[in-house]
């Protein structure tokens, strides 16, 4: 998986690099945002003026690292599944469930909580996630 829009230009999670980038992070077990053909819930928490890794990657209610997101230069576009509008590497997949909340940053317990609800509400094979 690729983050894009982070220092250095974009994020790799899992279990191999990309374009000579090494990975920050492996997936966990049932936590495996690349796993075809099945559901997952993947979250991504930007926090720009946090700075150094205030913004964090989770699936299926577990953390699978922090990341320092870069501020963007904005655009009145917004691309879904792609790095950018005119198309590079389209997700090859289905978004069910989009969420944005600007200008607040969840908790650690309320960004568990929204996997546990989605988990949930999709029927995602998940390990029990603790809101503790």
């Amino acid at each position: 998986m690729i983050i894009a829009g982070t220092t250095g230009g974009y994020t790799v999670i899992g279990p191999s690099g990309y374009s000579g980038k090494n990975p920050i992070a492996n997936y966990q077990s049932k936590a495996n945002a690349g796993e075809l053909n099945k559901w997952i819930c993947l979250s991504i928490h930007w926090d720009v003026p946090g700075g150094n890794n205030a913004s964090q990657i989770w699936c299926n209610g577990k953390k699978l690292a922090d990341f320092t997101a870069r501020t963007s230069p904005g655009s009145n576009t917004m691309t879904f599944g792609d790095f950018k509008p005119a198309g590079r590497a389209g997700l090859k997949g289905d978004i069910a469930f989009f969420c944005l909340y600007k200008g607040k940053n969840l908790t650690e317990s309320n960004i568990k909580l929204h996997n546990q609800v989605l988990c949930k509400w999709y029927a995602v094979n998940h390990d029990p996630i603790s809101l503790n």
